[in-house]
Formats: C-alpha cells, sequence, structure tokens
C-alpha cells in the first residue's frame, strides 16, 4: 500500500497528494485506472476541510457516469450515479452530510441496449420531486451533427428516491454534458443543455417544464456566433457555446453561464422564468473549461470550475485549464467575486458539481476519480480573502 505524501507549498497552503488503497477494493481493470487517477490527485487542505466518505463498494463511477447529489433536508444527501460496470442508475443516500453512505438500490435499469446513461443532473422541487436527467449517447457525428444522436431522458420520486416512475424521454436530438438543473421561483423547472448547430460548434438551449415535468419545451438558439471563435475552432476542437449553467438572481432573472474556448465564460440572461433568453455576451470570468454555478442559503453564488491557463493555450490552442479546479463566491449577484480558492490539481479534474448539504456546508463531486470532497463557506470566504490580499476583487458582469 502507498503512503499518502504530504508536502507544502506557498502562501501557507498544504495540498494532500491522496492514496485510496486503503479505501478502495478494486478487482477491475477499469477500477484499478480509476485508482491511479485518484492517487495523482492533488487536494489542497487548506481549501478542502476533509474527504467525504465514497460508496465505492457500490461501484461509485467516474468519468460521464459521476455523480449528481440533491440535499433532502436535516443533513440528508441523495447521490444518484451510473455505476462503473453497469449501464444503469443507482442511488445512495448519506445522513451526515456526505461523510458516510448506504446504498438505496436501482433508479432504474436501461431498457436500451444501445444507448449509454451518461453524466446525470439531479434537482429536488419545493414540493419535494427529486427529477433526475441523463442524456442518452449512441454516436456524436461532427461532420454531420445531424446524424448524432443523444436524447435526454427523465425520471422522477415523489418518496426521497426510495421509489422511481415515468422514465420517459423528454427531447429527441444531441445533448452535451449536462450541468445541473434548478426551478424557479415561478416553479419552472430548467435543465440547461447545448447541442451541434453546425460542424463543431455548440449552441446552448434549456428544456423548460412549466407544468411540475408533464411537458416539456425546448428553449434554443442561445449561439454565441460563429466569428467568436472561427480563429481557434479546428477538426480537433469544438467550439460555440458549451455545457451552460443557470442559476436564478434575487430580481427574478434567470442567469446562464455558457463555456467557451475564448479563456472567458459568456452570459445569457431570461427574465421569463426560462422561456426566452438574450443574446450571449461575453463575461470578464476566466474560463478554461466547465463551470458550474449555484446559489447557498446565505445568499451568495458559488462558481466551481477551471479558470483559463493560458500558458496552455500554445499547445491546446485556447486556454486549457482542465487541470486545476477551483471556486469562486460572490457577495453581490455576480457582479463581483472573491479571487478563486484552488482545491485540486490533476489531469482532468473537471466537470466538479457543488451541493449544499446544510447552510454553510459544501460537497464537491470529483467526476473524473472516485472521489467526493467537503468544505465550508466559511472556509471558502477566508481562503479567497488571504489570497486577494485584504479582499480585493474583480468585476466579471
Amino acid at each position: 500500500m502507498t503512503r499518502a505524501a504530504i508536502r507544502s507549498i506557498g502562501f501557507g497552503a498544504v495540498p494532500l497528494v491522496l492514496t485510496f488503497a486503503s479505501v478502495l477494493s478494486v478487482k477491475t481493470e477499469e477500477r484499478t485506472e480509476e485508482l491511479k487517477t485518484a492517487e495523482q490527485t492533488e487536494i489542497v487542505r487548506s481549501a478542502v476541510a476533509d474527504l467525504a466518505g465514497v460508496p465505492s463498494q457500490f461501484g461509485f463511477s467516474h468519468g460521464f457516469g459521476s455523480g449528481a447529489p440533491v440535499a433532502l433536508g436535516d443533513g440528508q444527501v441523495l447521490l444518484v450515479y451510473r455505476p462503473t460496470m453497469a449501464n444503469q442508475l443507482e442511488s445512495a443516500i448519506s445522513s451526515d452530510g456526505g461523510k458516510t453512505w448506504v446504498r438505496v438500490g436501482v433508479v432504474l435499469q436501461n431498457p436500451l441496449p444501445d444507448v449509454t446513461i451518461c453524466r446525470p443532473a439531479a434537482v429536488r422541487t419545493r414540493i419535494g420531486t427529486i427529477w433526475v436527467f441523463y442524456f442518452g449517447y449512441v454516436r456524436y457525428d461532427r461532420i454531420r451533427p445531424e446524424n448524432s444522436k443523444s436524447d435526454v431522458w427523465a425520471v422522477r420520486s415523489s418518496d426521497g428516491g426510495r421509489t422511481w416512475q415515468d422514465h420517459h424521454r423528454i427531447w429527441e436530438g444531441y445533448a452535451g454534458m449536462l450541468n445541473g438543473a434548478i426551478e424557479t421561483q415561478s416553479g419552472n423547472i430548467l435543465l440547461p443543455i447545448s447541442y451541434p448547430g453546425a460542424p463543431g460548434r455548440w449552441v446552448g438551449a434549456c428544456l423548460v417544464s412549466t407544468d411540475r415535468g408533464k411537458q416539456w419545451r425546448f428553449v434554443g438558439g442561445i449561439d454565441i456566433g460563429e466569428e467568436v471563435d472561427a480563429d481557434r475552432r479546428s477538426e480537433h476542437l469544438d467550439g460555440g457555446g458549451m455545457e451552460p449553467t443557470v442559476v436564478q438572481l434575487s430580481g427574478g432573472r434567470v442567469w446562464m453561464l455558457l463555456r467557451t474556448i475564448t479563456g472567458k465564460l459568456w452570459q445569457s440572461s431570461s427574465g421569463d422564468q426560462g422561456l426566452t433568453w438574450s443574446k450571449p455576451a461575453p463575461t470578464k470570468l476566466s474560463c478554461g473549461g466547465p463551470m458550474y454555478v449555484t446559489r447557498l442559503a446565505s445568499g451568495r453564488l458559488a462558481l466551481v470550475g477551471n479558470q483559463a491557463d493560458w500558458s496552455a493555450e500554445a499547445k491546446y490552442h485556447y486556454p486549457h485549464g482542465f487541470d486545476e479546479a477551483s471556486i469562486a463566491l460572490s457577495d453581490d449577484e455576480g457582479v463581483s467575486w472573491h479571487q478563486p480558492v484552488v482545491f485540486a490539481r490533476a489531469r482532468r479534474v473537471c466537470h466538479s458539481l457543488l451541493l449544499e448539504t446544510a447552510p454553510g456546508r459544501l460537497l464537491i463531486t470529483m467526476p473524473s476519480r472516485p472521489l467526493l470532497l467537503r468544505t465550508t463557506e466559511s472556509a471558502l470566504l477566508q481562503e479567497g480573502r488571504d489570497n486577494s490580499r485584504a479582499g480585493s476583487r474583480e468585476t466579471i458582469k
């Protein structure tokens, strides 16, 4: 068994290079590779309070099958995930904010052998219904996007995830990586997606239900424009507006952020609970990979993802930042942000989600390795202030 190695870096941060041989039971080549990936993950201990319990004995998956967490109240968390070696959705539950887990069971068994369940997203509505979405991957044809197929599916639970029903397809087409879902103040359910509008160029959209999930409408065309990244796109690099994430601001407007290859996040907004969207425009917010935004109980916004790494531009033809993950907090509805706090460094440490399990207590998913992290809002605020030297912030919108 390899021992965990601890070393110090600048600014007083102490990263921990973690090994999991004592945590995971590895019996397949795929799980062995997953373990190796985890061993190479550097966790910045100044930003992360502790490691959450990992339901690895249930086949907790990495990559596209990584889990979608939902807060049930009283510190309970439901995690819906695709097991590494099975094409189905399963769930586990924690009663202590993600520290330990108990398996609940199978959410659904995939009835279509040619469809691969990928990247679940989840939301719990105010009436207690849990909606889980996933894209069912079949094929991607970059040259002829109309031949691509990755429909969006949904299933729901009305009893806290004990039983599930109404598994059905809510959209046909090709959806890229899902990045969370929300319920708006009016009760609309919004699932942001992106789809190929042209070869190698992605366009943002939302799937919207105004009747508690009975019907879904596609609201597309959230397009940053072909000319924006034409000099960067190539046969090996897709562009456009990808992997959107949404949050509702205090005034009622819904804010969408889209990943691009320009080094900046782009934004669009909706004043009617997701039914129409403004023309996208750039923000000043750094973007080198997927980003996810959510609101905390304190009223702050939290943004987790990958900042732009301009030193990588020569290699990747854009500021690829997939190898470092951070969290930033905003006190003023995203107008300005505390300095980002780095919490992990590794190859492709990306597509993280953040869930507030109880006021001020945060759970971070790590899709590319079998790992969950826990931290607190207060720890991030302190670290962000320390990093910014007296709290200097950058206006991004």
